[in-house]
């Protein structure tokens, strides 16, 4: 009995861990809206950047997934002014 008791909280954990990690899909394309707008500023971009979350142990995966055809050329990083 007590074996399938610590089993069934297993399962519900493994439940709710994953369902913290669904983003909506809002989330996930404000997110490639932000990420097209800062890598478009070094790569002229080929298409929108796609994203994949996962949990490992403890931890969440993020995966960028994006196609750019060049690296932008700088002249010169800018100095910061204080």
């Amino acid at each position: 009995m007590k074996r399938n008791n610590k089993r069934e909280i297993e399962r519900i954990r493994s439940v709710l861990e994953s369902d913290r990690i669904n983003v909506g899909d809002s989330f996930k394309e404000l997110l490639e809206l932000d990420l097209k707008k800062l890598l478009s500023d070094y790569f002229e971009l080929e298409s929108m950047p796609k994203t994949e979350f996962y949990r490992q142990n403890d931890k969440i995966v993020i995966n960028i997934g994006i196609k750019a055809l060049r690296i932008k050329g700088f002249g010169q990083i800018p100095s910061e002014e204080m």
